[in-house]
């Protein structure tokens, strides 16, 4: 349920310098349970946040604002890395040519 709320949270912040969420995430040694459960979203493509279907995704919102930071990005054990980049390689060669998911700006 924190997890849901923390994203649902992220999604509000715009500027990474301001955002609360990754700022209390900063202060932390380590979040287990909260990159295992982005990382397990990630895999299965779900949104977890599921409030409006249309919105940006929260899980990939508040990835991008932690690997944004390197303070944030330690919070990932090298093998989350890993798994994170083996998932990313899987979409990115699952995907057609022209499907506009491969690639975002």
């Amino acid at each position: 349920m924190f997890v849901k709320c923390a994203l649902s949270l992220n999604l509000h912040y715009k500027d990474l310098r301001n955002n609360r969420v990754c700022n209390v995430l900063k202060s932390r040694p380590h979040a287990t349970v909260l990159s295992e459960t982005l990382l397990v979203s990630f895999n299965r493509a779900e949104s977890l946040t599921g409030i409006f279907p249309q919105s940006e995704d929260g899980v990939r919102k508040i990835m991008l604002d932690l690997f944004g930071s390197p303070d944030t990005a330690e919070l990932f054990f090298t093998n989350d890395v890993k798994v994170l980049i083996e998932v990313l390689h899987r979409n990115v060669i699952d995907r057609g040519e022209g499907d506009p998911d491969r690639v975002t700006t």
